[in-house]
């Protein structure tokens, strides 16, 4: 399979054929932007225009006293591209525009929306909700539901888990896409946490130009090598994101070892899931 981009790389930003408009676009009203992370609002939830991501966040950290610890200096960066990647200045955030937590009703379903049916079998343990890592914490309340309740531990950690794989995605695309190099060793790559974890370099790829696809031009042998490393780099710390990567035991990680690790363990199969053939009609 030829990767879209692979098949047709494009020069930088800076290329783009669109005409400029000296004209600044109008800001939007503080209404319709989310307090806490600058996404679009989708209305006042406790107190604080805020999105639907940033009102479950503050919500179930209330219903389930959650607490956090900054791994920096308690001032991290929040944003839509990187709210996910400290949940302890997250909330604190929350608290600072002004989310009020006695506005929240206990008895309310704690995302927003009306029941569904689930196309696939509940979570069957009620025992642990994920964490940022995509790792696990335990719930003191998880057999306060039932299974097939919205309100229940098993509801609540799998739309948090889907929260945090599509924030994940969403950073993927921006890495990959993005003109700075990720410059890293095999053996960093392996034992590095994962790169969608870190602030600092997510914040330098959205803000470095990105690879332009609107200018085609066919791909030549520097090009398939280019974005054949570049894959395989992000297909990797995309697969560390994901408990049974992040729990290997330290001995098992190694470069000789590292590629009979991910086949035994199913990663492979994962990261196979990451660029396919279902996901892109160009391909």
């Amino acid at each position: 399979m030829m990767d879209p981009i692979a098949g047709s790389i494009a020069g930088n930003s800076g290329d783009s054929g669109c005409s400029s408009n000296n004209s600044q676009p109008e800001a939007a009203p503080a209404d319709d932007i989310c307090q806490v992370c600058t996404d679009k609002s989708t209305g006042y939830h406790y107190g604080t225009p805020s999105c639907n991501g940033c009102k479950t966040f503050f919500r179930r950290t209330i219903m389930k006293k959650q607490t956090f610890v900054c791994q920096y200096d308690g001032n991290c960066v929040i944003d839509k591209s990187v709210r996910c990647a400290c949940r302890h200045c997250r909330f604190k955030k929350c608290l600072a525009v002004g989310m009020n937590r006695e506005a929240i009703q206990q008895n309310r379903d704690p995302i927003g929306y009306t029941k569904r049916t689930r196309r696939y079998p509940p979570i069957k343990s009620a025992q642990a909700i994920p964490s940022t890592s995509l790792g696990f914490v335990e719930d003191s309340a998880s057999n306060s539901n039932s299974l097939g309740d919205e309100n229940s531990p098993e509801s609540i950690a799998e739309d948090m888990l889907m929260q945090e794989l599509m924030d994940v995605e969403k950073n993927l695309k921006v890495v990959r896409s993005s003109q700075i190099p990720i410059q890293k060793s095999l053996v960093d790559i392996v034992l590095q946490p994962s790169i969608f974890f870190d602030q600092e370099f997510l914040r330098k790829q959205m803000e470095a130009p990105s690879h332009n696809v609107e200018v085609l031009r066919r791909a030549n042998q520097t090009d398939f090598h280019y974005w054949h490393e570049r894959d395989w780099v992000i297909m990797i710390e995309w697969a560390k994101t994901i408990k049974v990567a992040s729990t290997l035991q330290t001995w098992a990680l190694t470069p000789s070892s590292f590629p009979m690790v991910l086949t035994s363990t199913g990663v492979l199969r994962l990261i196979d899931q990451l660029v396919s053939k279902e996901k892109s009609s160009r391909c």
